[in-house]
């Protein structure tokens, strides 16, 4: 239970120091640590969804236990769940990222509302920079960037008319948040493609089979659904949706050859906060198109 009226809750606020500007996420904090583990028996989830998940994360990855399975009984796989989160060392920092993940999934499927409001909560003031949204873990850069951007895109990708786009859009956060970044590329290109081939289809736009994003905007542009009155903007965006696509040729598309490619953290960064900056553009300028 989160209490903001406690004093070291109010003196963190008034100091501006209760939600850090800076994340992690190759390190989770034993405070955090601690802090999932209370959390989660106080859900009231059921023994048997922490066996499920338990069998999930098994399967993914090929093991019989997560920490210690000594009974093979209901409260055990609860036991085995909690005592890893206390005690996995940093290279089964992926295994932890998909616990968590289910654990959120499972919370979700039984309305632990709550639960998941101060799960993520406890997770940015520790520093932990993954948020649960819309279904999914995702990983956050910034702050105001996923509130104001990426939090909106995903809430408008929930229209089921653009279920392609969103599962697109959700695999690239998992490429993202398991350091795929080269799928991740790929995916990005793919949701935006998606969102304008569904807008395009939405409107009854003419348009040829096999369209680039570059041959997609034009004809956005073409039905004046992207208006015409500040080029400089429109030219901007048309800039950046191909760019998307040249990342998508030079970093997904081909071979890496004989040395492994290195792709820059600032170059993924970039990727995600352009991708979902056009993303919320493009779904909000349907909306207003829908509303004429």
């Amino acid at each position: 239970m989160i209490c903001d009226w406690l004093p070291s809750r109010q003196k963190k606020k008034q100091e501006g120091t209760l939600v850090p500007d800076v994340y992690q996420y190759d390190e989770v904090p034993q405070k955090l640590r601690r802090i999932i583990v209370r959390i989660l028996p106080q859900s009231q989830l059921s023994l048997s969804s922490y066996r499920k998940i338990h069998q999930i994360i098994c399967d993914e990855h090929g093991l019989y236990e997560l920490y210690e399975l000594v009974d093979n009984n209901l409260a055990d796989y609860c036991r085995d769940i909690i005592n890893f989160i206390q005690n996995f060392k940093p290279e089964e920092l992926e295994i932890f990222i998909d616990l968590l993940a289910a654990c959120f999934m499972f919370l979700k499927e039984n309305k632990k509302t709550e639960t998941i409001q101060e799960l993520n909560q406890r997770m940015l003031e520790n520093g932990f920079g993954y948020q649960f949204e819309n279904g999914f873990l995702i990983r956050i850069d910034s702050l105001p960037m996923h509130q104001n951007v990426v939090k909106p895109a995903l809430q408008l990708l929930q229209d089921v008319r653009f279920e392609n786009a969103d599962s697109e859009y959700r695999q690239a956060f998992d490429d993202y948040n398991h350091k795929r970044y080269e799928t991740m590329f790929v995916n990005l290109c793919k949701a935006i493609e998606s969102t304008m081939k569904i807008i395009i289809n939405l409107n009854r736009f003419s348009i040829s089979k096999n369209q680039t994003i570059s041959g997609l905007t034009d004809t956005l542009k073409n039905e004046d659904f992207l208006s015409n009155y500040n080029t400089e903007s429109l030219n901007g965006l048309a800039k950046v949706l191909q760019t998307m696509g040249n990342i998508r040729n030079h970093n997904g598309g081909h071979g890496t050859g004989a040395e492994p490619r290195k792709i820059d953290q600032s170059l993924v960064s970039y990727a995600m906060h352009s991708t979902a900056s056009t993303l919320l553009y493009l779904l909000q300028r349907q909306q207003e198109w829908e509303n004429k």
